[in-house]
C-alpha cells in the first residue's frame, strides 16, 4: 500500500514556514490535538486557528527531567544553542531557574 502525498493547505502555506505547516496539517490527519511548535508564530496559529494544544523543546526537556529520563537540562539546551538553534536567553533562564539549575 503506497502512501499518498497530500498538498500543504494554502493557508497554511501562506502563514508558516513547511515544516511547522505540515506538523498542523498532519496532526489534524490524524486527529492528534497536542504538537510541538518552537516559533511563537506556529504555536500562536496552531492554538488559535486549528485548536491545537502546543508545547515546544524546552518544555518537553523539564518533564522529562521531572519524570527523571534526564538528570539536567543544561547541556542539551546549551548543545542546542551552540549547533544554531534559537532559544531566548529569558526562556533559557526561566527553564533553567524551574529544572533548579544554573547555566
Amino acid at each position: 500500500m503506497g502512501s499518498t502525498i497530500v498538498p500543504l493547505d494554502p493557508l497554511l502555506k501562506s502563514l508558516l514556514d513547511e515544516r511547522e505547516a505540515a506538523v498542523i496539517q498532519l496532526a489534524q490527519a490524524l486527529r492528534i490535538d497536542q504538537v510541538l511548535i518552537d516559533e511563537r508564530k506556529g504555536r500562536k496559529i496552531a492554538r488559535d486557528i486549528y485548536g491545537l494544544r502546543t508545547l515546544g523543546t524546552v518544555r518537553v526537556l523539564l518533564e522529562a527531567k521531572q519524570s527523571g529520563l534526564i538528570d539536567a537540562i543544561c547541556q542539551p539546551l546549551q548543545s542546542m544553542r551552540e549547533h544554531g538553534y534559537r532559544i531566548h536567553e529569558d526562556i533559557v533562564q526561566a527553564a533553567l531557574q524551574q529544572a533548579g539549575e544554573v547555566f
